[in-house]
Formats: C-alpha cells, structure tokens, sequence
C-alpha cells in the first residue's frame, strides 16, 4: 500500500471499519516515528543552535504520548503512573515523557512491524 492511497481508503471505508483504521493508522505512525527517530539518531548529531534543544529531548504531554501511541489519554496515564512507560516528573502533579525515550520504548518492542509489548 502507498501513501496515496490511504485517504482512498478511509473514504470508501464503513463507519464501523473507520475506528480499527484510526488506530492502525496510529500504531504505524508511532513505528514511523520511532524509525525516524532511530535513523536520526544513527546518523549522529547534528550541528544545532546551543539554545534549541533537540527534538528527540522535547518533554511530551501525555495527550501527545497518546496520540503518537495510538491510546486514550487515560491509558497512557495509567501506562505512566504504573511506570510501564518512562516518564518524567515536572512539579508535584504534572508528567511528561522525554520523546527520545518514547521512540526507543517504542523500538524495543517493535516486533514484526507492529507494537507488540515486551515480554517479561
């Protein structure tokens, strides 16, 4: 499948299949993310301004983590809050997740091109 076909596919797609589609469409976009993140990484740093912090360091919002996960926003809290996911702590009750460790927590359990939690 190519890129170009996917708003095909979302048109000619029943109200039932459009939610099973939104978040297949997620998954791939947190595997897509991920790679490009390691791919970035790979290549090594880059020059940058000294006072702009990288993008893989930016602090994401658990809103943001959820959408790139393809969640709710209440199980990327509950993910976070029971440390299945690396958080950080800003203040006494804000959380944030360092996107450079969302993508590598991605990569990790990255199986067959899909997300598929790492067994213990």
């Amino acid at each position: 499948m190519q890129p170009e076909q996917l708003p095909a596919i979302a048109a000619e797609a029943t109200a039932d299949e459009l939610p099973a589609l939104i978040g297949a469409l997620e998954a791939a976009k947190a595997v897509a993310w991920a790679r490009l993140a390691a791919t970035a990484q790979a290549r090594g740093p880059r020059p940058v301004e000294a006072s702009a912090p990288a993008a893989t360091d930016r602090l994401l919002t658990m809103p943001e983590v959820a959408e790139q996960l393809g969640i709710t926003e209440h199980q990327a809290r509950e993910m976070g809050r029971r440390g299945k996911l690396p958080t950080v702590r800003v203040g006494e009750r804000r959380v944030r997740v360092r996107a450079s460790a969302l993508a590598e927590w991605v990569r990790v359990r990255e199986f067959g091109g899909t997300l598929s939690p790492r067994r213990p």
